[in-house]
């Protein structure tokens, strides 16, 4: 298959719109609004806490290990490897377990 990172990208976003049979693919493929700060109830410390800054919007400049993160969707079980490897997506470790095979700290 020939094509650009990018062309990849919104074929990707084109095809889930189709299965999940979602409009407003256009406006979506634009979207610029960014993450809303966290409100932790348990942990107000982590409050007003943005994990990221990247948009829906095509980003020539910083999409790589976005599109590593993405590309296994929706197989979850592929996209922690990805985690592991890459450090993206920003993901809260885990704050308190009393289970000692995941200690606080660490990833689910």
């Amino acid at each position: 298959m020939d094509g650009t990172a990018m062309e990849f990208y919104k074929a990707g976003i084109s095809a889930s719109f189709k299965t999940n049979s979602v409009t407003g693919e256009a406006e979506y493929l634009n979207g610029t609004i960014m993450q809303i700060p966290y409100a932790d109830a348990k942990n107000t410390a982590n409050n007003a806490h943005v994990i990221t800054n990247i948009t829906v919007k095509w980003n020539e400049a910083g999409n790589c290990c976005k599109q590593s993160w993405i590309a296994p969707y929706p197989e979850e079980t592929e996209a922690r490897p990805e985690f592991r490897h890459t450090g993206y997506l920003k993901l809260y470790p885990v704050a308190i377990s009393k289970n000692p095979d995941l200690p606080a700290g660490t990833f689910i």
